[in-house]
């Protein structure tokens, strides 16, 4: 009895939710179509009975192609995330398993990155990995700090009141950064607009003039002859200048993607002559 108990808890536990389409009847709707997620299709069953639907059929979703996501340029809005760990510190406070909040959670989100994210964490945590651990697998949703806080509220047994808290901290840093947004917005509409007048003197009221210029003999003024000669080292460079730029942003992010790349970025930022104690204060913000 205790080898067949022993048996049914393992393979109870590498069970994992999986995504179901069905065909059901409604008392008020008719013939109803959609989709659950369940841990096999007996509890995708239960579901629908619980819905007040009649099963008609019931089967597991297959991915196709079509259903593949390009995440490259997806991300999670600040904001969702801290939905996210608001609704599940509830729930945990609750009492709700951990799982089941999970999931419950999941069926509240609309962010199709965080959706599949979640999918992820819950088949993890089903298969008995740390909230933590399976948290760390999605660095572009969960940051370092964010995952070791978690793994600290595990550690000590109050995963409730560490998530509520971080809740707490993501509010504080989500109206921090919307008021740097509102201070800076309007000096980046004025530089923006500056810089763009600039270059459409440069690249297209100069060469106007440039050959009127040409054909007198005055000597045109220092700054004069530097935005000629840039305009037209522009017009017979304009590829090589576009591929080095695009060389650069690659090296950069790259760069952005390790350690030490990112620490000499900050330190870079933090010594700017103007905007380095801007963001000395921020940090020293965030950290109160």
């Amino acid at each position: 009895c205790i080898a067949n108990w022993s048996n049914m808890a393992l393979e109870k536990k590498i069970e994992k939710y999986t995504s179901f389409n069905y065909i059901a009847t409604n008392p008020t709707a008719g013939v109803v179509r959609g989709e659950v997620r369940a841990v096999g299709q007996d509890n995708a069953l239960l579901q629908l009975e619980r819905m007040g639907l009649e099963p008609i059929s019931v089967t597991e979703k297959k991915e196709s192609i079509l259903d593949m996501q390009i995440s490259f340029f997806e991300k999670v809005p600040p904001a969702d995330i801290y939905n996210f760990t608001r609704q599940l510190s509830v729930m945990l406070k609750a009492g709700v398993p951990l799982v089941d909040a999970l999931d419950s959670v999941h069926s509240e989100n609309t962010n199709p990155m965080l959706k599949r994210t979640i999918d992820s964490v819950i088949d993890d945590v089903s298969n008995g990995m740390s909230l933590s651990r399976a948290m760390d697998k999605h660095p572009k949703v969960f940051n370092a700090m964010f995952v070791n806080i978690v793994k600290a509220g595990e550690s000590a047994g109050v995963l409730d009141k560490v998530m509520f808290q971080l809740a707490d901290f993501i509010a504080h840093d989500l109206k921090l950064r919307m008021g740097i947004t509102q201070a800076i917005r309007y000096p980046s509409i004025v530089v923006g607009i500056t810089v763009l007048v600039g270059v459409f003197a440069v690249t297209y009221i100069l060469p106007k003039f440039s050959t009127l210029f040409s054909s007198t003999r005055i000597e045109l003024p220092l700054p004069t002859r530097i935005l000629l000669a840039t305009d037209q080292f522009i017009n017979d460079n304009w590829m090589g200048i576009l591929f080095f730029l695009a060389f650069f942003v690659i090296v950069f992010w790259r760069a952005l993607n390790t350690k030490a790349g990112l620490f000499q970025w900050h330190k870079f930022v933090l010594n700017l002559p103007i905007f380095g104690p801007i963001a000395q204060k921020i940090v020293i913000e965030i950290i109160d």
